[in-house]
């Protein structure tokens, strides 16, 4: 009779540790089942790094998490693939339709989150599954490092040129003409200002 009572007991103990270690993995991770809130849906043209578990925060402050994100093939609403990321909000945060969702983060000194901004006027309270179909995009550092080698190149064409002119014996006559004329200008203004305090 002992024996099954020690099973029990052993079974008990071992379920209530991973009810005890999973609540603890929830709460240091920021998901909590029983939190009271509802889920918003935003829709975006590139997303960088986001992915689940990422916090939400609403003007800085973490307010949820990304519980999901999809990508939404081109159909009849929409010419282009987007990018649907679904978020939960904690109840007591109003969010509505005229302010600014965005990610943001997508850079090494920051974490990727959600941003959701206030913005002035009236707007319609968004509820639980609506969806901000424009969300504002991050800017993608692989277009900014690409534009920055295209202005690189371009400036180095510019100063290849500007070389090549320099190098050029009449430019390099002209040039000298055009220092000593601004000379002999110079040299006739000052004697004239000197001739007028006289």
């Amino acid at each position: 009779m002992a024996k099954p009572r020690f099973e029990v007991a052993v079974g008990l103990f071992v379920v209530l540790g991973f009810l005890i270690l999973s609540m603890i993995v929830f709460f240091v991770s920021g998901v909590y089942f029983f939190r009271p809130g509802y889920h918003l849906k935003a829709q975006f043209d590139y997303v960088g790094i986001i992915d689940r578990g990422a916090p939400v925060r609403f003007s800085g402050v973490r307010v949820g998490e990304v519980t999901k994100v999809d990508i939404l093939e081109p159909g009849e609403e929409r010419k282009t693939a987007k990018i649907e990321v679904t978020f939960f909000v904690e109840r007591h945060v109003v969010v509505k339709d005229n302010y600014e969702v965005s990610v943001r983060g997508n850079h090494v000194m920051s974490e990727p989150h959600v941003s959701i901004t206030p913005m002035p006027g009236e707007g319609r309270v968004l509820k639980d599954g609506d969806v901000v179909k424009e969300g504002i995009s991050p800017f993608a550092m692989d277009d900014m490092f690409q534009e920055g080698q295209v202005i690189l190149e371009r400036m180095g064409k510019l100063l290849e040129d500007i070389g090549t002119a320099f190098e050029d014996p009449e430019t390099k006559v002209m040039l000298s003409d055009s220092l000593k004329n601004m000379n002999n200008l110079l040299k006739s203004l000052n004697e004239i200002v000197v001739g007028e305090e006289e």
